[in-house]
């Protein structure tokens, strides 16, 4: 059987040899021995311990042991305190939630402040089994049964092929130490239920369990990368101006069909079973259903899309500067019109855009509000004064006609959003001043 050292090399092939990394360092057999593999393999490394204050002097004797391991050893420590469980009580969370947070919160900031190029953590084979026995029993698919990835983005897991148990024996060989945590050692915990209480088990029908399940998730984590590469797309073929058109999405095969419903209620954390089949169930109809307090999954004839319903906006003047206007920006100034070179496209949904008006013909206060029934605005190609409400309702989806700002001058519409300006106040030959909107792009209540 290889050497943990020779698994770590291999593992990490694909990271270049002048890479400065951060170790997240808990003092524990696999952070150590995650320390002692890089250094051994010639990476520049250093190591931020979170002492989550949880087990009193035991933690702060983690905390000791960490820093005098990284000061005999020649690597940059750092450590930071938090206190979990007022972080789990704040978040409503549970303390194992808010401790594998916080630390990724730690991690992220060292990156930064320690000018590394990654952050590798010492997740082995044999967690990644029980993070696959935890996720099949909460009814997970194909990506949470396949265990823990290698890498995410700049996270590294070099050990994530090697053993708990080839890790202590490594360890032991060289006479390394490592601590030992005493809540590993009790079920308070999911996962060391799952530690103690079936991985046992799962060794008795098959030694090689752990090995045989790395073979297990390289296989999965080959088909679910090649199916969520389909799913993509489709969406990606199908994407519409508000979500996306759904006949292609309805005549698929059932696994691409729920793949593509999942990685949207993904975005969403929303990603169950039921949810997904509510959803492709409602793909055929017209109208909405439900997902959450406040999200609703809603389909056309043509198109589907999630969205939220924010709380309803004041009607306000609208000032110099930036104005804030449900999740978007309208940044309002004078210019004078020789400064005024463009007027880009009126669809705001697409990047910065800006519209040109000529302040010269605005009278009045200028308000910025919410559509109403007695709006009429003429329209560039136009001859006549359309209603805003009718035209507003043949462009948008409902949820989002009573968001679109409407900018008025007294009782007359100078621009309403996502339909352009009134043509009475379009720049001309003379004028003086613009009245530039600028409109940033905004997350609107689609995915």
């Amino acid at each position: 059987m290889p050497d943990i050292l020779d698994i770590a090399e291999k593992s990490m092939d694909n990271i270049p040899k002048q890479s400065r990394i951060l170790v997240g360092l808990s003092g524990g057999a696999d952070s150590i021995a995650l320390c002692v593999c890089l250094k051994r393999l010639g990476f520049e490394i250093c190591a931020v311990h979170v002492n989550h204050l949880l087990r009193q002097q035991e933690s702060f004797r983690d905390m000791d042991f960490c820093e005098d391991f990284c000061r005999q050893n020649e690597i940059d420590f750092y450590c930071q305190q938090v206190d979990i469980l007022s972080k789990a009580k704040a978040e409503r969370i549970s303390a194992e939630l808010a401790g594998r947070n916080a630390r990724y919160e730690v991690f992220e900031r060292y990156l930064q402040k320690c000018n590394c190029d990654y952050i590798a953590v010492a997740h082995n084979l044999t967690d990644s089994l029980e993070t696959a026995v935890f996720n099949l029993a909460r009814g997970a698919g194909t990506r949470g049964i396949r265990g823990i990835a290698p890498q995410r983005g700049k996270i590294i897991r070099p050990l994530i092929k090697c053993t708990s148990q080839q890790i202590r024996d490594f360890l032991d060989k060289q006479g390394i130490e490592y601590m030992v945590d005493s809540t590993n050692l009790t079920d308070e915990y999911t996962r060391n239920k799952i530690r103690h209480n079936v991985i046992p088990v799962l060794r008795q029908i098959s030694q090689g369990c752990e090995q045989n399940f790395a073979e297990f998730s390289e296989i999965v984590s080959a088909e679910d990368n090649f199916l969520e590469k389909l799913a993509e797309q489709m969406l990606e073929r199908n994407k519409s101006e508000f979500g996306y058109f759904k006949d292609e999405i309805i005549s698929a095969d059932v696994a691409i069909k729920r793949r593509c419903i999942a990685r949207i209620l993904r975005k969403n954390n929303l990603l169950e079973f039921q949810k997904v089949e509510d959803c492709i169930s409602f793909l055929e109809n017209t109208g909405k259903i439900q997902l959450a307090e406040n999200l609703f999954f809603s389909c056309t004839k043509k198109e589907f899309f999630i969205f939220s319903v924010p709380k309803p906006f004041e009607d306000k003047a609208l000032n110099m500067g930036k104005n804030i206007w449900y999740n978007g920006e309208i940044t309002a100034e004078i210019i004078p019109v020789e400064n005024a070179r463009n007027n880009s496209t009126q669809n705001i949904y697409k990047m910065f855009t800006k519209i040109n008006l000529d302040y010269g013909k605005i009278k009045g206060v200028v308000n910025l509000r919410h559509p109403n029934r007695k709006d009429k605005i003429l329209l560039k190609n136009n001859d006549f004064h359309a209603d805003v409400r009718k035209l507003l309702q043949n462009r948008l989806p409902q949820h989002m006609r009573k968001q679109m700002a409407v900018v008025s001058a007294g009782e007359k519409v100078v621009f309403v959003q996502s339909l352009g300006a009134d043509r009475n106040f379009l720049p001309d030959k003379n004028t003086k001043q613009i009245l530039q909107l600028t409109f940033k792009p905004r997350r609107d209540y689609y995915v």
